[in-house]
Formats: structure tokens, C-alpha cells, sequence
């Protein structure tokens, strides 16, 4: 019985291996599977993996089993610093240091954009 789970975790696979570049070919000879015909019926969300498959095929693709269920996501490093400094900015400051950070993301992003900085 196809589930909304299932799907969701094929997808993820799917996602993550295309990213790695691989062929689901790859990804299977990668788990221990023969052929790619399981990885094609868990990309699909034909064919429901155990926890144990599950955790296989993450270890392979580099995260975590929950990462593929959606029930963690893994948090870029440099947003998860900015949250943790943000926690202890004094609330009576927050203002100014909120209008400080789009500043400084502006110009990062004018950069990118333009090639150069401003003279």
C-alpha cells in the first residue's frame, strides 16, 4: 500500500542521490542491493523500507534516517550560528542588531549580483 511516508522518504532519496550525482544503480551496489530495482520502488514509495533499510541507505547518502523521514532537518551551520547568537542578543537591542544583519546581507548580495563592491 502506497503511504504519504513512503513517498515522501522515495522523494528524499531521490533528491539526495541526484545531488550526490549518482545512478540509482549506484546507490544500490553502494546499500548492498543486486540491482537498482529496490532503490527504484523506495524512490517511487512503492515499496516501504524497514528502519534498518532506512538507516542503510542514509548512512550511504550521509545523514540521518530521521533526515529522510522529514522528521529532522539538519540545519545549515551558519544559520544555526546566527540562531544560537540571536538567542542571546538583549531584547532591547534586537532592533538594531536585526537592521545590522540585512545590512550586512545586502551588501553580500550586492556583491554576488554585481560582481563587485561599491566605490
Amino acid at each position: 500500500m502506497l503511504t504519504q511516508e513512503d513517498v515522501f522518504i522515495g522523494s528524499e532519496i531521490s533528491r539526495r542521490r541526484k545531488a550526490l550525482g549518482w545512478s540509482q544503480t549506484e546507490l544500490a551496489h553502494r546499500v548492498g542491493y543486486k540491482d537498482r530495482s529496490s532503490i527504484a520502488w523506495a524512490e517511487t514509495g512503492r515499496r516501504h523500507l524497514s528502519r534498518k533499510q532506512l538507516e542503510e541507505v542514509a548512512e550511504v547518502l550521509g545523514c540521518e534516517a530521521d533526515e529522510l523521514t522529514g522528521k529532522v532537518v539538519k540545519m545549515d551551520p551558519f544559520i544555526e550560528t546566527v540562531a544560537r547568537l540571536w538567542a542571546v542578543i538583549p531584547d532591547d537591542t534586537r532592533d538594531v542588531a536585526s537592521q545590522a544583519c540585512l545590512a550586512i546581507l545586502s551588501a553580500c548580495l550586492k556583491v554576488r549580483t554585481d560582481g563587485d563592491t561599491e566605490k
